[in-house]
């Protein structure tokens, strides 16, 4: 778990430093004459990069390598000292950490996805940017 967790922190990053050359190349914006959508197409942009840059995901992993860090020392210490609770702290602290780490994604998930339907109903965008 340590090892996924370390591997997902890595993907984190360089979604951070390199996604955001996508958003800027112009190749992949919508082109305002021919795509009938464009408006449309901008909105869920805005709300993407939102999702993307201003929630702390690297933070979130880091807290989930963290997390699988703590639970691996515990069971390391119990195992070679022979005190059977830090196991079971161990377990329930390796259990408890992606169920966080998911959890908060859903979160974020379920309101970025809330935005993205109010964009596709006509409603609540505005409150949503601020325009």
């Amino acid at each position: 778990m340590l090892v996924i967790a370390c591997i997902d922190f890595n993907t984190r990053r360089l979604i951070n430093t390199r996604i955001h050359a996508y958003f800027d190349d112009a190749r992949y914006a919508p082109d305002h004459d021919d795509d009938k959508d464009y408006g449309l197409i901008e909105k869920r942009r805005v709300v993407v990069r939102k999702y993307l840059y201003e929630r702390p995901h690297l933070c979130k992993e880091a807290g989930r390598v963290t997390g699988c860090a703590v639970a691996f020392g515990a069971a390391i210490c119990g195992y070679l000292y022979g005190m059977e609770w830090m196991r079971s702290f161990s377990y329930l602290f390796l259990m408890s950490t992606p169920f966080t780490n998911e959890l908060v994604t859903w979160w974020w998930r379920r309101e970025r996805d809330r935005y993205l339907l109010d964009i596709e109903c006509g409603t609540g965008f505005k409150t949503f940017t601020g325009r």
